[in-house]
């Protein structure tokens, strides 16, 4: 089944509740992508302001790079595990089957936080420990596929009982038509019996048999006609209905595959609602979104509606305004660490390239020198041009889309850093 995200904080509540026994109570598992680890760090790894390490809750991370992996861990770690109570899924799980991969316990809730899709609708709306934590999804755009799989669960073994079914039918026409050709038969004997007296005496015999099937067939063309013809209709009624829910999940899951709201975003929900946001969880999120982000990972709409950055567009400081500020502020950034993209187009490995590049640099108004600078050295006056320039003269050379709406977090005096630096240094 799902669980709505009003009800995040009470599916945490029972962790909670669960961890009071003292044992180690919950096993994380972790995909080795940026978001699951931004999640995991939300949730559990050692830091003052984890979920877990707050409410005291005694728990266990273990990475996975597949499926076996997951048969493995249940097998040696889950299974026969009297103290485990909760299996939290990070970033996997939403596509499979899980009851193929883990042995179903009844002291034991699965928790799937996922951002991969479609969903395995047995996970989503199936009555087990399979607890998926739905982010609007489920809820708002699957109510046909909800409609459609609670009427086949209801339907039960249709599929493998119309065949007998459906036989017996045609048995029952087969032997209606056998009757009919009976009395087809007899009346031919009658006419027969009419001409021929020689044989009249053994023939009144067999006409008193034939009557007797008669009668059968009569009673038995009237028991076809109405009842069973009326179940016959009403069992194709419901195979057509079956094969129709049975094409709206065969649609769904033949969709191909996307990618829902980020796990990060779900667990600063989740921190939201108990009351224990902050802005280090809030950056993790925001490192798991940009993530996202970067590999065309969200839906197109959110991309053609991005957040608002003219807010902080007149930020003139790149550094803290105190030792201790850690503000986090929307800042649009520069695509350059695709180098490979970018270098492609330009071609700079030849000679040819090279000069484009340099006329790239000529028509913006920076020299050579400034060009050889670490971008933090170079004038701050050409740093703050640089969008403009590059919005300008950048698409003569098809360097598109170079920049895209991201955050950056200031640490005191240190440094800034932005959330795709991290998310490629993760």
């Amino acid at each position: 089944m799902f669980i709505r995200r009003s009800n995040y904080a009470d599916a945490y509540s029972r962790i909670k509740v669960a961890s009071l026994s003292g044992s180690c109570t919950v096993l994380i598992f972790v995909a080795l992508d940026v978001d699951a680890l931004c999640a995991c760090k939300m949730l559990s790894v050692s830091g003052l302001f984890t979920l877990m390490k707050q409410d005291f809750i005694s728990h266990k991370i273990q990475p996975i790079s597949g499926y076996q992996d997951l048969m493995d861990i249940n097998q040696t770690v889950v299974l026969n595990n009297e103290n485990l109570k909760f299996l939290i899924l990070l970033n996997c799980g939403a596509l499979i089957d899980l009851y193929q991969y883990l042995t179903p316990q009844d002291h034991i809730s699965v928790y799937v936080i996922d951002s991969h899709r479609p969903w395995n609708l047995d996970n989503a709306f199936s009555n087990s420990n399979i607890f998926v934590f739905d982010d609007g999804d489920i809820e708002e755009k699957l109510y046909e596929e909800r409609k459609a799989y609670d009427a086949l669960v209801e339907m039960g073994d249709l599929e493998l009982e119309k065949g007998s079914d459906d036989s017996s039918l045609v048995d029952e026409k087969e032997n209606f038509s056998e009757n009919e050709n009976l009395e087809e038969e007899l009346s031919k004997k009658k006419h027969k019996s009419s001409t021929d007296d020689e044989h009249k005496a053994s023939e009144s015999l067999e006409e008193e048999k034939d009557q007797e099937k008669l009668l059968d067939v009569c009673m038995y063309s009237t028991l076809l006609s109405s009842p069973h013809s009326t179940e016959y209709d009403s069992r194709k009624a419901t195979q057509k209905k079956y094969y129709k829910y049975q094409k709206i999940i065969s649609d769904y899951y033949d969709s191909g595959t996307w990618f829902g709201e980020c796990i990060s975003s779900q667990m600063y929900s989740l921190a939201s609602d108990i009351g224990k946001e902050d802005n280090e969880l809030l950056w993790f999120a925001v490192i798991g979104l940009t993530n996202q982000e970067m590999h065309r990972r969200m839906s197109y709409i959110n991309r053609m509606n991005p957040l608002s950055t003219s807010d902080t567009e007149n930020v003139k400081r790149t550094n803290g305004k105190t030792a201790d500020d850690s503000s986090i502020r929307a800042k649009e950034e520069f695509r350059f660490m695709l180098f490979r993209h970018w270098r492609t187009k330009l071609k700079v490995w030849s000679e040819y390239g090279k000069k484009r590049l340099h006329k790239l640099f000529a028509k913006m108004g920076i020299s050579l020198n400034q060009c050889h600078q670490v971008y933090t050295h170079m004038d701050m006056d050409l740093k703050k041009s640089l969008r403009e320039k590059l919005d300008k003269f950048a698409p003569l050379y098809g360097l598109n889309n170079l920049v895209f709406p991201s955050f950056v977090r200031t640490f005191g005096f240190k440094c800034t850093l932005s959330a795709s630096d991290a998310s490629y240094g993760l």
